[in-house]
């Protein structure tokens, strides 16, 4: 009897064993799987390297140089050029806090950040935080824009007026009944067409892109002085954020944004990670899928001219 039970100890054993082997086996090929894969027509461009101006700033280069790239070369330079600053803002200030709720803005001495200034700011999350503070110190009008939190249209203060409304690319009703106007409509409602927005904060979940797309299609930039932006580029899988898992259209998209960014006079003045959203990389080092970027628009034309706004 105790022959038979120990033989069956030992099968039960060599079927666990087994079974842990081939979980192993099937962990390591789905990992494997879900790395990005180098195509036969892919180029090297070596993102570590390459792509660096005489200035050693990161510029993102022709988009028939990304398309021949591989798409961990387009993870790569995404990551070290949204990490990376442009130009030099000589006096910078946090508004709302050292926390999530705070955001760093340029007080440009050429061009100071006086009454009357405008601020829109899109996705409160409760948090009014920066509004208040700006709205404080410098006597802006903002205004608030998030159609998620259940409010109606109301004066938050004396200076800070909330929109149940998201800025977005298109102008209608959602399918969960929320309102989306473009900037451009926006504006106009809020009769702001002539008016300089100086300073534009966007923390909307990776619908920013999107936005900004828009934004570059309609020359709508030319009204905007400063962006905030916190970027996103995880995807949603299974209503799960997978973070550096992005798609090489993912971040042809994304570079070619930036781009248009850059083109329209923004640059990067102030970068934070976000490590909330850090993931391990192909290339070693973590990295993150979210950062705070901060940009000044550099240059402007007047009377046909280009000049700076930083002297």
């Amino acid at each position: 009897m105790a022959s038979i039970v120990c033989r069956d100890k030992w099968k039960a054993v060599r079927v666990c064993a087994a079974v842990l082997i081939l979980g192993l086996l099937v962990y390591w090929l789905v990992l494997y799987l879900s790395q990005p894969k180098v195509s036969t027509t892919d180029i090297f461009i070596d993102c570590e390297t390459n792509f660096t101006s005489t200035e050693g700033t990161v510029f993102i280069p022709e988009e028939s140089v990304l398309k021949k790239a591989r798409l961990l070369d387009l993870i790569c330079l995404y990551q070290r050029y949204i990490t990376n600053i442009q130009t030099v803002c000589h006096r910078k200030e946090r508004l709302g806090g050292l926390g999530h709720g705070g955001w760093d803005i340029c007080v440009v001495s050429a061009n100071p950040l006086t009454t009357p200034c405008l601020v829109y700011s899109l996705g409160i999350n409760y948090n009014f935080m920066f509004d208040d503070s700006i709205a404080t110190k410098y006597g802006c009008e903002v205004h608030s824009f998030d159609p998620k939190m259940g409010l109606g249209e109301h004066d938050h203060s004396l200076r800070v007026h909330f929109h149940p409304a998201a800025i977005s690319n298109v102008n209608k009703v959602d399918s969960q009944g929320r309102q989306l106007y473009t900037l451009e409509e926006a504006q106009k409602r809020l009769h702001h067409q002539q008016r300089t927005i100086d300073i534009m904060k966007m923390d909307i979940g990776s619908a920013e892109w999107s936005v900004l797309e828009h934004i570059s299609k309609t020359a709508t930039f030319g009204s905007i002085k400063q962006l905030v932006v916190e970027f996103h580029d995880f995807e949603v899988i299974n209503g799960e954020k997978r973070f550096g898992h992005g798609s090489r259209n993912q971040y042809l998209r994304q570079l070619q944004i930036l781009k248009q960014l850059h083109n329209a006079g923004f640059r990067i003045f102030y970068t934070e990670t976000n490590v909330a959203c850090k993931f391990r990389s192909y290339y070693g080092p973590e990295w993150s899928s979210c950062h705070k970027v901060c940009l000044l628009k550099v240059q402007a034309k007047q009377n046909g001219f280009l000049v700076g706004w930083l002297k």
